[in-house]
């Protein structure tokens, strides 16, 4: 072997031992984060039972978020009334903005999403407003697919607007 073989030899062998010390001498430092032999004082349990009344605080307010979230959408065991009240919803925002509406059509997209299709040819101002109910309702609507044509010599627009929902299992 030549000389340069060798101080290559002997460093791969220096680092390979220190990585064996490195990787299995006895830390001293502190307890390990493995043992069960872990000393409380009455401070720390102390402040482990103060903590009991912020950590049940903490759940009643997520319950109470989380019911409301719900709220904002239709429960997915009953299908068939969700779909029924996610029309009523926008018929009820149409007939409001004035929205001429020719057809509209249940849309099931997914298990976990309904919606709506409608179709006709109205004014500018509320097709606009109509959209703007949509975003702002209380139960929480978008629009997935929204098609306008302009139709110049009456000064209406042909429309096809799909408004869906999501339902959550309660």
């Amino acid at each position: 072997m030549t000389k340069r073989e060798k101080h290559i030899v002997l460093l791969v062998g220096i680092v390979i031992a220190g990585w064996f010390i490195f990787r299995f001498w006895p830390q001293q430092s502190g307890p390990s984060e493995n043992s069960d032999n872990h000393q409380f004082s009455l401070t720390d349990a102390d402040r482990l039972l103060r903590s009991r009344q912020n950590i049940i605080a903490r759940n009643k307010a997520i319950n109470g978020e989380l019911k409301t979230l719900q709220q904002r959408f239709y429960n997915a065991a009953q299908a068939d009334n969700a779909k029924i009240a996610l029309l009523k919803t926008v018929e009820g925002i149409a007939a409001q903005t004035s929205l001429a509406v020719e057809q509209k059509n249940m849309v099931s997209i997914h298990d976990d999403t309904i919606g709506v299709a409608l179709e006709g040819k109205t004014s500018p101002e509320s097709l606009i407003r109509f959209l703007q109910q949509i975003t702002q309702s209380p139960i929480g609507l978008r629009i997935q697919r929204l098609q306008i044509h302009s139709l110049p010599e009456t000064k209406q627009l042909n429309y096809q607007v799909a408004v869906i929902t999501l339902v959550v299992k309660k």
